[in-house]
């Protein structure tokens, strides 16, 4: 076997590595990203409970100052409507979660279908170069237009 297409098969494999690495690290930091944002909306998901109890133990003692019974109409619709508020809320939250995470699900995939595009196009890419070096006559009918590389390509069929 020549040492040119060694040399040009060894480079290939070289360059499929450290395309395999890259897309390893960029998924690494894609999962990084989503826990992140996971821990995120955990924290804000606590501190809008807390908000809401605090909220209602100020109602309470509002209320409860002013003589209001606890069981009251009134009572009741000012909590149910606070109650109501912050349920909206968590609403909200969790629809920014679910759509931050199809984001970096989305990421994620395109990163795995972008790595094997580029190795499956180093093979192509490969498998040409070898064939031009194996069979010296193709290569001086490069200059013959695209007819020399679809019959070089269809050696390779």
């Amino acid at each position: 076997m020549d040492p040119l297409m060694i040399a040009a098969m060894i480079a290939s494999l070289a360059k499929g590595i450290m395309q395999i690495g890259s897309a390893g690290a960029q998924e690494g930091a894609l999962r990084e990203q989503s826990r992140n944002d996971e821990l995120q909306y955990l924290q804000q998901s606590n501190s809008r409970l807390f908000q809401l109890q605090s909220l209602l133990s100020t109602q309470t003692a509002t209320e409860s100052a002013r003589g209001v019974g606890l069981g009251s109409p009134s009572f009741e619709a000012i909590q149910s409507q606070s109650v109501r508020i912050s349920g909206k809320q968590q609403r909200n939250l969790d629809t920014e979660e679910a759509a931050r995470q199809h984001i970096l699900q989305t990421q994620r995939s395109n990163v795995k279908s972008t790595l094997f595009a580029q190795l499956f196009g180093d093979v192509g890419t490969t498998a040409i170069q070898t064939a031009l070096l194996t069979n010296p006559g193709a290569a001086g009918a490069g200059t013959k237009g695209a007819g020399a590389t679809s019959s070089l390509l269809g050696g390779l069929t």
